[in-house]
C-alpha cells in the first residue's frame, strides 16, 4: 500500500469515525469539489455530485472535470438495488459531449444475513457486457467471511488467483488473515499475512504484516495505535522491519476540537533519527457539518498548499431525478474576497431569485432578481463589504433551489 494513498485512506475512515464517535446522524453529501493551489489561488478541478432515490440511497454519482472555465460531466454511476434494500447493480459510464457510454458493471449477490456472496465486474463490449474478474465469498457460522477468492476471467472459464483466509477468535474480531496466490502449478502458495492485536477495551492496538518467504513468515511492517482519555484515536506509527529490526517510517497524529470533531491530521515522516514535519490535513466546520478539508505539505521550513475540498451536505436532493438536468449553476472563485461570479448554463430561459445568508442564518443579500436566457450566463456580485465568513448562496428558480457554499476572505 502507497504512502500516500494510506493518508487518504486514512482520511476518508476518520471522517467517518467522528461521525460515529460524536453521535451526529450522518447527513447526506451533496457535492465533493476538489481545488488544486496554482499561482497563487485555489483552481477548481474536478467534483462528484450525488442525488438519491425515494429510500435515500445513492441513485446517481455524477463526476465533473472544469476545463474552459466551465464543469463538464466526464462519467457517472448508477446505483441499484434489491426489494431489501442491498445494493444490486452498479453500472459505470464515461460521457462525451453529453452521450453515455457503457464502461463497467459490477453485480452483486449476497447471503441471507447480509454478507456479500459474490461480486462480478463487467466491461463494455459491442454485444453488450463481458465478464472480466469476480470476488466470492465464504462465511462461517457466525456469518464472518472465513475465505475470499479472487478469479480473472480467460475464454469461458474462471481462474483462481488470489484465496485469503480469514481467522477470528471470536464474532467479527479478526485475529489474521492470509493472502495466498496460485502458482503455475496450480497449487496455493502464501503471500502474506496480516496479523491483529487488541487491547482490554477491544479496540486495535497492533496490525503487522508479514510476507512468505524462504518457506517463513518473515515481518515487514508494523502499525501502533493509541487512544486519548476520551476514547478517540489519538496516532497511528508506522514501522518497517528493515536488518532485523523495526524502524520507524511515519506517523499520523489526530487532533479533535472541543466537539470531539477532527480537527487535524498530521503525518511525520522518521529520517536519520528524527521526525520531521511532512504533510496534514486541517478541517473546517460549520456546527456539525464539515466545510472543507485543506491538505498541506511542508517544504523549505514552511507549510505550502496543496488540495482543497469543499463539501455540500444537506438533506437529500432530489428523488429520483433525471440523469441530466437543464440547468448549470456553478459560483467561483472559492475563496473569494472582493466579489462572487455565479455561472448558469440552461436550455431555457429563466428568472430566479438570488439569496445569501451566513453560518447563522442571517440574510446578507435579501433579494437580487437574476434573468439569464438560453445558454451561458454570469452574474457577477459584489461581496466587499461582507464580514470574512462562510455562507450559503441560494439561488431559487420557479420550484428548484440551488445552494453553494463559499468563504469570503
Amino acid at each position: 500500500m502507497s504512502f500516500r494513498f494510506s493518508v487518504y485512506l486514512l482520511a476518508s475512515i476518520l471522517l467517518l469515525f467522528f461521525f460515529y464517535e460524536a453521535g451526529a446522524a450522518i447527513p447526506f453529501i451533496q457535492s465533493k469539489t476538489q481545488f488544486y493551489w496554482r499561482d497563487g489561488n485555489w483552481k477548481p478541478n474536478d467534483r462528484k455530485r450525488y442525488y438519491y432515490d425515494s429510500l435515500s440511497r445513492e441513485k446517481h454519482v455524477f463526476y465533473d472535470f472544469f476545463e474552459n472555465g466551465i464543469w463538464n460531466e466526464r462519467s457517472l454511476e448508477d446505483y441499484y438495488y434489491y426489494p431489501d434494500g442491498k445494493a444490486c447493480r452498479l453500472d459505470k459510464y464515461k460521457i462525451d459531449n453529453n452521450v453515455k457510454n457503457r464502461k463497467n458493471r459490477v453485480v452483486y449477490e449476497y447471503y441471507d444475513c447480509g454478507v456479500t456472496k459474490s461480486e462480478i465486474y463487467y466491461s463494455a463490449v459491442s454485444s453488450g457486457w463481458a465478464e472480466t474478474f469476480k470476488w466470492e465469498y465464504t462465511i462461517d457460522d457466525n456469518c464472518c467471511k472465513s475465505f475470499e477468492y479472487y478469479y480473472q476471467k480467460e475464454d469461458t472459464l474462471w481462474k483462481p488467483i488470489i484465496k485469503n483466509i480469514n481467522n477470528y477468535s471470536r464474532k467479527n474480531v479478526l485475529d489474521n488473515y492470509i493472502s495466498q496466490i496460485k502458482d503455475e502449478f496450480g497449487y496455493w502458495t502464501n503471500s502474506e499475512k496480516k496479523n491483529y492485536v487488541y487491547d482490554s477495551l477491544g479496540r486495535i492496538a497492533l496490525s503487522y504484516w508479514q510476507v512468505w518467504k524462504d518457506d517463513a513468515w518473515n515481518d515487514d511492517e508494523l502499525r501502533e495505535y493509541s487512544y486519548n482519555e476520551n476514547g478517540l484515536l489519538d496516532s497511528i506509527v508506522y514501522s518497517k522491519y528493515r536488518d532485523s529490526a523495526w524502524t520507524w517510517n511515519y506517523r499520523n497524529i489526530i487532533l479533535y476540537n472541543e466537539f470531539r470533531q477532527i480537527k487535524d491530521k498530521l503525518t511525520d515522516k522518521y529520517v536519520d533519527g528524527k521526525w520531521l514535519q511532512d504533510t496534514k490535513i486541517i478541517n473546517d466546520f460549520s456546527r456539525d457539518t464539515l466545510l472543507c478539508e485543506t491538505h498541506y505539505y511542508f517544504a523549505d521550513g514552511e507549510w505550502v498548499k496543496s488540495t482543497k475540498y469543499y463539501y455540500e451536505f444537506g438533506d437529500p436532493p432530489i428523488a429520483d431525478i433525471p440523469q441530466k438536468d437543464n440547468m448549470e449553476f456553478h459560483v467561483f472563485p472559492v475563496p473569494a474576497s472582493d466579489f462572487i461570479n455565479i455561472q448558469v448554463r440552461t436550455d431555457d430561459s429563466v428568472t430566479g431569485i438570488i439569496k445569501i445568508i451566513d453560518i447563522d442564518g442571517r440574510m446578507r443579500i435579501i433579494q437580487k432578481s437574476f434573468s439569464s436566457g438560453c445558454g451561458m450566463h454570469i452574474e457577477k456580485i459584489d461581496i466587499s463589504s461582507m464580514p470574512a465568513g462562510v455562507y450559503q448562496l441560494i439561488y431559487q428558480c420557479g420550484n428548484k433551489k440551488y445552494r453553494r457554499m463559499f468563504i469570503k476572505i
